[in-house]
């Protein structure tokens, strides 16, 4: 029997996205193959793909993070206030941090989900 094709689940509306904004970062949590950052709002953003982090002027500069991971700088964030966030077509998502971090968790692999949202309690897979 041959695996049906997975395709990605396609992200949800820049209105829904913009649901993040002004949310502070609560807490932030790591597996071996996943991050969590909730929400002060119940929000969540959990995910499981190659994504960047750092200061946002320089963040072309670097190399995307694959997991496992064995370190990472994302608890800078913890208390800052989400100053922006796009997502891209490709379901590629970007955050801008009040500190001037910025985090972009890549959504191009159609073959696994890279990121899950909880936005005001519906769950968003992409």
């Amino acid at each position: 029997m041959r695996p049906s094709i997975v395709e990605m689940h396609p992200p949800p509306s820049n209105t829904v996205i913009q649901h993040l904004k002004r949310g502070y970062i609560f807490s932030v949590s790591f597996g071996k193959y996943t991050i969590h950052l909730v929400f002060d709002n119940a929000n969540r953003l959990s995910f499981a793909a190659p994504f960047k982090f750092g200061e946002a002027k320089k963040l072309s500069m670097l190399q995307a993070s694959e997991f496992p991971i064995s370190e990472s700088g994302l608890m800078r964030i913890l208390g800052c206030e989400v100053f922006d966030v796009a997502c891209e077509k490709d379901g590629s998502l970007t955050l801008v941090f009040s500190n001037g971090d910025a985090l972009v968790v890549y959504a191009n692999d159609p073959m696994y989900e890279a990121y899950t949202l909880l936005i005001d309690g519906h769950e968003y897979v992409v």
